[in-house]
């Protein structure tokens, strides 16, 4: 199947990427509600659409991967902080927004 394939090498590919990303992006891709974060809240979001394609083709019980949908947004509603990331912060210093 060309779907493992895929996921592998754009896994190892990501690896490989991103120490040096790290050493050519500035330090505020990294602070909360920046690039990054968003990143990974895509992510997370990625196997939400799997999970739902899949249990709409697949021969498996309906029902677990039903709660597995509402267990991958509590996941990316997690990873947000719950919403706390869109508030404004209390202040900002060298390390990022506090």
């Amino acid at each position: 199947m060309l779907l493992p394939k895929v996921v592998f090498l754009t896994a190892l590919g990501l690896v490989i990427a991103a120490p040096l990303l790290g050493i050519v992006l500035p330090p505020w891709w990294a602070w909360e509600n920046q690039p990054i974060e968003n990143a990974q809240a895509a992510v997370l979001l990625g196997p939400l659409h799997t999970i739902f394609l899949y249990q709409k083709s697949a021969n498996q019980p309906k029902a677990i991967l039903l709660a597995a949908i509402p267990l991958w947004i509590l996941l990316v509603s997690r990873d947000l902080s719950f919403g706390a990331v869109f508030l404004d912060p209390t202040s900002v210093g060298t390390n990022g927004p506090r």
